[in-house]
């Protein structure tokens, strides 16, 4: 998997130390789905102290497609060092934007954190990057209540499947002891281990659940506690706020 290195130093530092409230909606397309969410719950954050180890997520979930057009917009990028791992969701309107899960490297060795990338495909098929927005692990904005699919706007969350990243493909998450009946979690990706006070993995998770019409699907984080004998159990799951991302 190639490496997009950034032109600008000085660039690549300013996107770094930019906070959240960087990423929010700064044109009239954003404003308008801004305008769409306003019955969305309200974001919390999932604090910790979290390491990212990237020895967990080895492998992407990308089709040639996807991985080329990724490359293709990377061109014309000057920035964070992205390396594209999953495509989470997807918005059509003047061409099609498409929201990236990138490893951010500070180096060509060190993986520094996740970011978001969205890219931008015209109907000609020109590409580029218009926003990346860094994850901070410690204050991750999730929803503690299973509402994601009110929190979209014009965005749709793609077609998880059986895609993910992790090298080990038999992780299992169970759900939650306080979950309802029919909630399900594929792990997607590994976004940091914890040791303290006790050892934790934070997932990334495709959640699905039957739900009481409908069934519902979301962008899941999920907090995994293993105990002395190293056993598994979820202990918290929230969904993502990707539209604090976009």
């Amino acid at each position: 998997m190639r490496s997009y290195r950034p032109v600008s130093i000085a660039l690549a530092f300013m996107l770094a130390a930019t906070p959240l409230a960087a990423c929010a909606p700064t044109n009239a397309v954003d404003a308008k789905q801004e305008q769409e969410d306003t019955i969305a719950p309200e974001p919390s954050l999932i604090s910790g102290t979290w390491t990212i180890d990237t020895s967990q997520n080895e492998r992407d979930a990308l089709s040639e497609q996807e991985r080329a057009r990724f490359e293709r917009a990377a061109q014309s990028y000057e920035g964070l060092i992205l390396t594209p791992r999953l495509v989470l969701a997807t918005a059509r309107g003047d061409g099609m934007d498409r929201a990236y899960l990138c490893t951010s490297m500070g180096d060509e060795t060190d993986t520094d954190s996740w970011a978001i990338a969205t890219v931008h495909e015209s109907d000609d098929s020109d590409a580029k990057i218009l926003k990346v927005c860094k994850i901070d692990l410690t204050k991750i904005a999730s929803f503690k209540h299973p509402q994601q699919n009110l929190a979209l706007g014009r965005w749709e969350l793609a077609d998880m499947g059986s895609k993910s990243i992790l090298s080990d493909s038999k992780v299992t998450i169970a759900p939650p002891a306080n979950s309802k009946e029919g909630v399900s979690y594929t792990p997607l990706a590994m976004f940091g281990t914890s040791d303290k006070p006790s050892s934790k993995r934070l997932y990334l998770a495709w959640e699905t659940s039957d739900g009481e019409r409908t069934p519902t699907k979301a962008l899941a984080l999920t907090t995994v506690e293993l105990d002395d004998a190293g056993k598994a159990n979820t202990i918290a799951a929230e969904e993502l706020d990707l539209l604090a991302y976009l």
